[in-house]
């Protein structure tokens, strides 16, 4: 049994002004270690960073700075993902010296800032899921050929990739990317990564995804059934509590907006385990609001409370 006297006291004579000093509060707290309620994975942590960062090139954001390879050591264990809209329009091209000029997607993915990036990944000591791009398309299949060539160099370089993405928000292509993937297409997408990487040295690494949106049951139910569930090792999907463009500072402290994400993850649950029992689910991507945040809110204390 554990007490709580004067602390729970204290806050109590702040929130209610007709309590007295006179007037004890005791608060006796039972803790039951007889039944496991929840287990939580060393691993829980995961850290974003959007593939964006790959065409504007490395060199500005620092990944050498020793300030921030310690504060990303005290993450450890935890995985950097690198993924986002981006990486559907990300080309590795280990013979190319130089960032395209040209804003227009595709983009190239130079040798060099692969290597700072696993540089970082290895003086850091976390582990890196990396997106693939899925728009690489012939006859309407996925194109493993550029996959491949990462792959390659990557096994020749000795780098350790912790896993893999395939495409970002596939359920939205037809917003962003005018093509739309069936769930059989999608997972006979995600079975062609998995003989991929069969073939090479990250026979190992796990394979995440679908990566949606939204947990729409019947969508994730039947990418799963239609050979899903055998290529990923995990199924994953993304969540954010508030538009940035339309959000308010009160929408960050609103019941409705916190409690959110619990049915969300309810479902999703549910969902994966109608089909894939047992199978984890990992929320891949998430923060307080996307479309790049709400402007003086997203960047502020308020949104340490979603």
């Amino acid at each position: 049994m554990v007490q709580v006297f004067s602390p729970i006291r204290f806050l109590v004579l702040l929130w209610i002004p007709t309590f007295t000093a006179s007037q004890q509060l005791q608060v006796h707290v039972t803790v039951s270690t007889d039944n496991v309620v929840q287990e939580v994975d060393d691993m829980f942590v995961g850290v974003t960073i959007d593939s964006y960062i790959l065409r504007a090139g490395f060199e500005r954001h620092h990944l050498s700075s020793p300030n921030l390879q310690k504060l990303v050591k005290e993450l450890v264990p935890s995985y950097l993902r690198v993924g986002g809209t981006s990486a559907d329009h990300v080309v590795f091209d280990p013979h190319a010296t130089q960032h395209s000029s040209n804003a227009a997607s595709p983009f190239k993915l130079l040798a060099e800032d692969w290597d700072i990036l696993n540089k970082f990944v290895h003086n850091t000591g976390v582990k890196l899921i990396f997106d693939l791009n899925i728009l690489l398309r012939k006859q309407g299949k996925w194109d493993p050929s550029n996959a491949e060539l990462l792959l390659k160099y990557s096994s020749q370089k000795g780098y350790h990739i912790a896993g893999f993405e395939l495409g970002n928000e596939p359920n939205v292509f037809h917003h962003n990317a005018n093509i739309t993937l069936s769930d059989a297409q999608l997972a006979n997408d995600f079975a062609q990564l998995k003989r991929v990487l069969q073939g090479t040295s990250y026979k190992s690494s796990l394979i995440v995804g679908p990566d949606v949106t939204v947990t729409h049951a019947s969508g994730v139910k039947g990418f799963l059934s239609h050979g899903g569930a055998s290529a990923v090792d995990v199924v994953s999907f993304h969540h954010y509590y508030v538009n940035g463009e339309t959000s308010k500072v009160s929408d960050f402290s609103h019941p409705a907006t916190l409690d959110s994400l619990v049915g969300l993850v309810k479902s999703a649950i549910a969902a994966v385990h109608a089909v894939a029992p047992g199978k984890p689910v990992w929320l891949g991507e998430t923060a307080s609001a996307y479309k790049g945040g709400t402007p003086n809110a997203s960047d502020r204390y308020a949104s340490g409370f979603l």
